[in-house]
């Protein structure tokens, strides 16, 4: 069996340039419902995984910036007991050295319902 790569629906929005940030993402796949045994059609189920929220960014002091993001997850599937919602939350204060180099801190925090 080839490799399918499923549809993404990626959905940026700016509400404020370069400060608020709106993503909205849709992944929808198939996986097995058995992971050791074969791949046939008994052995999928679809999958579903849409995530939305907004990353705000705050150029605190010239190459120094704060960024702050929140993220509402749920996850679907056709068969499986593991429907699950996710919720988290990020902030990071990087340091820009150049265009193409930064250090970062970063606090991450999520929930799995």
């Amino acid at each position: 069996m080839r490799p399918h790569r499923p549809p993404e629906l990626v959905l940026p929005a700016a509400p404020v340039p370069q400060l608020l940030y709106w993503d909205v993402s849709d992944n929808f796949g198939q996986t097995r419902l058995s992971p050791l045994a074969a791949i046939t059609p008994a052995n999928r189920e679809n999958v579903n995984y849409v995530s939305t929220g907004p990353d705000l960014t705050i150029g605190a002091l010239g190459s120094t910036e704060l960024g702050i993001a929140g993220r509402y997850a749920k996850a679907t599937y056709q068969k499986s007991p593991l429907d699950n919602e996710r919720i988290s939350g990020t902030i990071a204060l990087v340091r820009h050295f150049t265009l193409a180099s930064a250090i970062s801190l970063n606090v991450l925090d999520g929930r799995i319902r």
